[in-house]
């Protein structure tokens, strides 16, 4: 096909109909993106979507070990591949 200047191009070359780019900032998804909890305590799974191109490394860091598991607390997600994550509370004030 040629375009208005009359130079032939492919049609999917045009920046409308490429796919954007996942950069490395948005490459991972959590799903969902935040938990709740009271002083009873509880459970909450989460999803990991590595949405790029290359292998991601996950490491979760907890600021009161006391209340709070994380499991697993280090993995790697494959590009295109998930994996599951679990927070759970213990019952307790919060310090």
């Amino acid at each position: 096909m040629k375009d208005v200047a009359g130079s032939d191009r492919n049609m999917a070359d045009t920046p409308e109909q490429k796919s954007e780019k996942i950069t490395p900032d948005k490459a991972l998804s959590v799903d969902p993106d935040c938990a709740y909890f009271n002083v009873t305590g509880g459970k909450s799974d989460h999803m990991l979507v590595n949405l790029g191109e290359t292998r991601l490394a996950v490491k979760i860091r907890c600021s009161n070990n006391a209340l709070y598991r994380v499991s697993p607390s280090a993995m790697f997600i494959d590009a295109g591949q998930c994996q599951n994550l679990v927070v759970i509370r213990q019952a307790g004030e919060s310090c």
